[in-house]
């Protein structure tokens, strides 16, 4: 864990590095930066980029569906209680999707 909560150690970019590469990789992802900070109501947080290169085929915004909780889960087994907030940066020319679902009429 960082020595300052306003600091960002080795180990925990390490750790957010490797867990957006195994979710996200086969998704054009490149490198995440990170910043410590706080929230807007003061609690500490890491502040994630996750950048990524263009690729041929459009990317489902659903492969962000998890990663929050990956990432807290690995971020605790080190220590660290900061909250990650990601922060997903598409090339400008990626295509992006999403699959609607169909809504249930009650």
């Amino acid at each position: 864990m960082a020595a300052k909560r306003d600091e960002v150690g080795q180990q925990v970019r390490d750790v957010i590095e490797r867990v957006l590469r195994q979710r996200l990789g086969l998704h054009g992802f490149r490198e995440a930066t990170v910043r410590a900070g706080f929230g807007h109501d003061g609690d500490p947080m890491l502040f994630v980029v996750a950048h990524f290169d263009l690729v041929p085929e459009p990317i489902d915004v659903g492969i962000t569906v998890g990663v929050i909780d990956a990432l807290r889960d690995e971020l605790d087994e080190i220590g660290e209680g900061r909250f990650p907030i990601v922060n997903y940066d598409f090339h400008d020319d990626q295509a992006i999707t999403t699959k609607k679902k169909k809504r249930v009429r009650a």
